[in-house]
């Protein structure tokens, strides 16, 4: 399918004869629309037709009467963003191409066109708009849903997945949520008090409540049937307590026979509901598993996680983690938000870290006294700064990214362990620097003592920011805080501290 937007002046025909051009090179229209505007015309189409013939069809409508811009995509994302800005002033477009375009690119759209989002889908089946939800955010999904009827937004909750329901509503403000859950049918109700009592960080906020399940007294044929209706190779089989007794991959029984009960086999991992998602993550990748069964503490399948969930998980987890680590408050999504949201979200950051900060300009105040008699001294702060704050951000990476996969556990011989190697590591990235810095500092300065504090700071400042910078993310997951928090910056700016402060007590001890 291919984007193309003429303009031009309009004039009777013009729409016709546009057509007919399309027609004459085998184009097939799925989508057109015109808009005028003070005599001048602007047509959107969406065609399909040979690739081939691209070239010679442009060519051919610039030599149409009226027409003066061609232009022409594939349809892909950036044709969709295109579609987007038009849409914003063309509500009537977006509408048409509701007809033709399935509903991730009709969220893609929506999601780009975020601040006239609730304007283009109220244009939409209620049905269609429920659709849509299943692939935009979920806090997006609540602002566009909290501008609907409650009568309306009441239709489009009954038709989405009762999943994506709850992510939505636990995004929207309480008094919609409450009076939605009111109004929605009793049995859809239940579902989602159900579904929403469950943290959304843990198994139960991100669990498949609709599971591939059959009877331990039903046939294979009723398990295979099953499988293909939810298009899954593992079904899982339960009694008539809707306790879990196992599951089936399909794989195994394509030619079998018989009660489900012969083939039954115990699952490789279940899951808890209330157990943290990253943790559930890190079980997938140890089992290997594609799905894995949540179950409660009585044993009744309440659930399922596929491994498309888990991957979800980990981009949203490293996302947070990425944006914590550079000292910036998660957002949901970066294009709904408001400048002023923006602003505080890294504005806050950026202010403690600057006051901290000062601290620097207070401790280079002191040494006066050492930076008159040495001037030359003065040229190695940055040096002595920035490695500081490099070994320290290293550090802080590399311990923060074993304790949230697990390749590291807070416990006191798990920390001694971690505290014994990066001593010794800092140690070799000290000595390593320190003959470098040695060196450098001597073809500056010409001074042996100059060159002689460079290197003993170098060697002091990095054994002991390693150090640190290792121990506060292992002590912080060892409280129940995210590591993450210990961002970058801070750690960046704590090793600047100490290795101005480290610098200048060599400097003034050796010189």
């Amino acid at each position: 399918m291919y984007l193309f937007i003429l303009r031009g002046i309009d004039r009777v025909g013009l729409l016709r004869d546009v057509s007919a051009t399309f027609a004459s090179r085998g184009f097939n229209i799925d989508v057109i629309y015109t808009s005028v505007a003070e005599g001048r015309a602007s047509i959107v189409a969406l065609v399909t037709g040979p690739e081939e013939a691209l070239g010679e069809v442009a060519e051919e409508l610039r030599r149409v009467q009226g027409v003066e811009e061609v232009e022409v995509e594939q349809m892909w994302e950036d044709a969709l963003h295109r579609l987007a800005d038009i849409s914003k002033e063309m509500p009537d477009l977006f509408v048409a191409l509701s007809k033709k375009l399935e509903p991730r690119d009709l969220a893609t759209i929506v999601h780009m066109a975020s601040d006239k989002a609730p304007q283009l889908l109220k244009f939409l089946n209620p049905r269609l708009v429920a659709s849509v939800f299943e692939y935009l955010d979920p806090a997006v999904s609540a602002e566009i849903l909290e501008e609907f009827d409650v009568k309306t937004a009441v239709y489009i909750v009954e038709n989405m997945s009762i999943e994506r329901a709850v992510d939505v509503l636990q995004h929207a403000e309480p008094s919609f949520t409450h009076a939605i859950l009111q109004r929605l049918s009793p049995p859809i109700r239940q579902q989602v008090k159900d579904y929403i009592a469950y943290d959304p960080e843990s198994v139960g906020g991100i669990m498949r409540v609709r599971a591939p399940v059959v009877n331990i007294d039903d046939m294979v044929e009723t398990a295979l049937d099953v499988s293909r209706a939810y298009d899954s190779d593992i079904v899982y089989v339960v009694d008539h307590e809707k306790k879990l007794m196992g599951e089936l991959e399909i794989y195994d029984i394509l030619d079998k026979r018989g009660p489900v009960s012969q083939h039954v086999k115990k699952p490789r991992l279940t899951l808890s509901p209330g157990l943290d998602r990253e943790k559930a993550a890190r079980l997938f990748i140890k089992h290997g598993v594609k799905a894995a069964p949540v179950v409660s503490d009585d044993g009744r399948l309440l659930g399922f996680l596929r491994a498309d969930d888990i991957i979800d998980v980990v981009l949203k987890e490293a996302t947070e983690d990425m944006l914590k680590l550079e000292a910036i408050v998660p957002f949901a999504n970066y294009l709904a938000a408001k400048i002023t949201e923006i602003y505080k979200k890294r504005a806050a950051a950026l202010i403690f870290i600057f006051l901290v900060e000062s601290i620097t300009a207070t401790i280079i105040k002191s040494f006066e006294s050492v930076i008159e008699a040495v001037a030359v001294a003065v040229a190695f702060m940055p040096l002595i700064a920035h490695m500081s704050g490099s070994v320290g951000s290293q550090a802080t990476t590399i311990i923060t990214r074993a304790v949230s996969l697990g390749e590291i556990t807070p416990t006191k011989s798990g920390i001694a362990r971690v505290l014994v190697k990066e001593f010794l590591v800092g140690m070799l990235l000290g000595v390593s620097m320190a003959v470098i810095g040695v060196g450098f500092a001597y073809l500056i300065s010409t001074s042996l003592k100059v060159a002689t504090a460079v290197a003993t700071a170098l060697l002091l400042v990095i054994i002991w920011i390693n150090f640190v910078a290792s121990i506060l993310p292992l002590a912080m997951a060892r409280i129940g805080i995210d590591p993450a928090v210990i961002s970058g910056p801070l750690i960046t700016t704590i090793g600047d501290i100490v290795g101005i402060t480290t610098y200048f007590l060599t400097v003034a001890a050796l010189i």
